[in-house]
């Protein structure tokens, strides 16, 4: 039995070591609980300005404004003067502005599995050797400042 609980719990950890990390949106809590923020792959945080993010992975990322305290912004008007939507998203006439990004395909990964067969009462032990193609991608890391934003869009408010 105990042989067994250390196999699953082994199987369990091959599992989610496998489990490539992905940038996500995350809910604030408690006081904050309307409010957003996004964690990027290295676990970093945006904040500080104009970020162009793919959170769905699609190609086409969104840029969004985050505060210096990390939080989107949202249904307003930035500090810079252009106007973010309810889900953050940067609009223009209430159109959200995309950019497309490079994608790429999360690295193919080998799974070896050791069998046992019983043929004509033999058994035999021996290697199946998969290789999974992965349907997930990882997005490119976006624009980390203002200054990248404001070179592909001149800013309206050039009197700053």
């Amino acid at each position: 039995m105990r042989k067994m609980k250390i196999a699953v719990a082994m199987m369990a950890l091959s599992l989610l070591s496998s489990i490539p990390a992905m940038a996500n949106w995350n809910k604030g809590a408690g006081a904050n609980s309307n409010r957003w923020w996004y964690e990027n792959e290295d676990h970093s945080y945006a904040h500080s300005g104009w970020f162009w993010l793919d959170g769905n992975n699609d190609g086409v990322a969104e840029c969004y404004y985050f505060d210096q305290e990390g939080w989107a912004l949202l249904s307003t008007t930035t500090p810079d003067g252009y106007t973010v939507d309810e889900n953050g998203a940067w609009v223009v006439d209430g159109v959200v502005q995309t950019k497309d990004v490079e994608v790429k395909a999360s690295p193919k990964k080998t799974t070896t599995v050791k069998k046992k067969q019983r043929k004509n009462g033999v058994i035999k032990e021996y290697k199946v050797h998969a290789s999974g193609s992965s349907t997930g991608v990882a997005p490119k890391q976006g624009e980390v400042n203002g200054a990248d934003f404001n070179r592909e869009h001149p800013a309206d408010n050039s009197e700053n």
